[in-house]
């Protein structure tokens, strides 16, 4: 019985035993698979994330990449630091920083650009004057010191992010306009300048490889809301003269009359149709400026410029919730990228000819990340990079891939 008793305890015993192995090698198998995960850089190490791709292929995402210490603390207000030393796992880092070529601090941050949702010297992302008379309104807002000295600074550190980000609605006239009323100020040259120049004042301060593009029709990111609640569609056919400067914004400039004017002569003449509405924003807001900087940067650096004009199933323009409202809006070019984004998922499948997208434009981005060409052989198309003064090379993406010469033009012809 003994025997017995012993040879059931020992059964036992190596049951618990077989188990806690298990679970030891478990845990020894998820920490490999975890240590496989981080990869560890010059500036410290980032963990990726096991995802699965809409077609069921395994890969790891690095969200969240901190290019700097968190601005948090003391340190907001301040020249950020680039180095890091914990695992960055879950840091959260936000913010506008549309082209490499915005800050000369940043340019050894990067070997490759790619900017799809506009450049850095686009009207609603350049410096504009009363950056002092906004920092005091805030400080009001929120009890501290008003007068333009450290205790405003110091006191400012000390507020709740959501509180102090909250108070940007007070600086909104009408919708959404003036669009980001805060931004980048001018600083001068110095040491911890984050940018010592205007935008449109600095020559190109990094030589790298530049993808940049625009939506056919970018416009509807502004004007869809506009048309589809008639209350502010009439508020801005009958204001124009006051809404149009605030909406794109060009009120702050010198000559914001004589803007005004030849805005209102060129687009407006014959009346605001929804058509000139969405093609007024489209070109102020968005494509003019990008094809400015493609011109400013083309002779540093190679740069691909792409005209993205292929209406799928799905749009950014849905949302507005409207018949008389579809196209290809800004933004509609990443939904073939992130299809799980937090603005529009989508849902369900895509229809073949929307994968067919999906895939050459995956094949582009990633040949462009891997060595700065996105058609390194030529299998898929030849994009060529910019080198025309007058009529800008650019790849349009349509129901075709097509090589073409002057965007500007394109754009006009189908307006």
């Amino acid at each position: 019985m003994r025997t017995v008793m012993y040879v059931e305890g020992m059964e036992s015993l190596s049951s618990v035993s077989a188990a806690a192995l298990l679970l030891v090698a478990a845990a020894t198998g998820a920490d490999a698979e975890a240590a496989k995960r981080v990869v560890r850089t010059r500036h410290g190490a980032v963990r990726g994330t096991a995802k699965q791709s809409y077609q069921g292929r395994h890969f790891l995402a690095f969200y969240n990449i901190p290019f700097a210490k968190p601005p948090v603390g003391p340190l907001r207000f301040r020249f950020v630091s680039t180095e890091w030393t914990n695992c960055a796992c879950k840091l959260s880092c936000a913010g506008i920083f549309p082209d490499a070529n915005c800050s000369p601090s940043f340019a050894v941050l990067f070997h490759r650009d790619i900017s799809q949702s506009g450049v850095s010297t686009a009207p609603w992302a350049v410096p504009e004057p009363g950056a002092l008379d906004k920092a005091r309104k805030v400080a009001a807002m929120v009890g501290c010191p008003t007068e333009p000295n450290d205790a405003l600074v110091d006191c400012l550190r000390t507020v709740d992010d959501y509180t102090l980000t909250a108070t940007e609605m007070s600086f909104l006239e009408w919708f959404i306009c003036p669009l980001i009323p805060f931004r980048a100020a001018i600083e001068g040259e110095g040491e911890d300048s984050f940018l010592p120049k205007h935008p449109g004042d600095m020559e190109p301060h990094t030589a790298v490889p530049w993808i940049t593009g625009v939506t056919i029709e970018e416009g509807y990111f502004h004007s869809a809301p506009i048309i589809a609640n008639k209350t502010m569609l009439s508020e801005l056919k009958e204001n124009s003269k006051r809404l149009l400067p605030i909406s794109v914004p060009y009120h702050l400039l010198p000559q914001a009359d004589l803007i005004n004017e030849k805005i209102h002569d060129f687009y407006f003449s014959r009346g605001f149709s929804n058509d000139k509405i969405t093609e007024f924003f489209s070109d102020s807001v968005l494509i003019w400026p990008a094809v400015d900087a493609v011109g400013r940067y083309k002779d540093r650096a190679p740069v691909y410029f792409y005209l993205f004009s292929y209406k799928g199933k799905y749009s950014f323009t849905d949302l507005a919730g409207s018949e008389e409202i579809s196209g290809v809006a800004h933004g509609d070019d990443l939904l073939y990228f992130f299809s799980n984004n937090s603005y529009y998922t989508i849902p369900g499948e895509r229809p073949a000819k929307d994968m067919e997208v999906v895939k050459a434009m995956t094949k582009l981005w990633t040949n462009f990340g891997k060595t700065g060409n996105p058609t390194p052989n030529d299998k898929l198309i030849h994009w060529p990079r910019v080198t025309s003064d007058t009529e800008p090379e650019y790849l349009e993406i349509g129901e075709k891939l097509e090589a073409k010469k002057g965007l500007l033009e394109e754009i006009a012809s189908t307006q």
